[in-house]
């Protein structure tokens, strides 16, 4: 096959999904957000356009009907009931980690820069846990996606389900509001 007739199916595609979330987007948080977090929506909505641009375009017929909006409600659904059961994979980690005292501090790493000197180190990992446990089930496993010895941006972001991109911001929004939690400054 020609790479130029390949790349030009390409852009008809990208073309054809983008129309489609201009169509679909607002009716598909509308319709979901009564049953979900109304962020969870928008960020599964974009997942999904998101694997749309970045895969083949399905067979001619099939193309009118992965970019309808019953399919795309479908969908959705789909990945939010994926991202609720990581959530609830990602609790049940930090309610053995608690129960267990096993938060290492390797986990408080990152926030010991800016630590008052007066606390504890042990006030500080108990500061931590509540802290955790104060945070949506998305943001502890945003984070625990990215503290993973060894694991890059692009394994996080296969474990979030999402692109390396949404991953990232995921991570620093989890971290502000964990910050913010904890009475930390940058």
């Amino acid at each position: 096959m020609d790479r130029g007739a390949d790349s030009g199916t390409s852009s008809a595609w990208r073309a054809r999904v983008e129309v489609a979330y201009r169509l679909h987007a607002a009716k598909l948080f509308d319709l979901l957000r009564h049953r979900h977090d109304p962020t969870r929506v928008e960020d599964a909505t974009q997942e999904v356009f998101s694997r749309l641009l970045g895969g083949v375009e399905p067979h001619h017929r099939d193309a009118a009907v992965v970019l309808s909006l019953p399919y795309l409600v479908v969908c959705v659904r789909h990945a939010l009931q994926r991202r609720a059961h990581r959530a609830q994979l990602a609790s049940d980690r930090l309610r053995r980690a608690t129960s267990r005292g096993q938060l290492h501090a390797c986990e408080v790493q990152s926030l010991d820069s800016t630590a008052q000197p007066s606390v504890e180190p042990n006030e500080r990992v108990d500061q931590l846990a509540h802290a955790m446990a104060r945070l949506s089930d998305a943001e502890r496993e945003a984070i625990y996606a990215s503290t993973d010895t060894g694991v890059g941006d692009d394994a996080s972001a296969h474990r979030l389900g999402c692109t390396a991109n949404c991953a990232a911001v995921r991570r620093h929004r989890a971290i502000s509001h964990l910050r913010q939690l904890m009475g930390v400054s940058r």
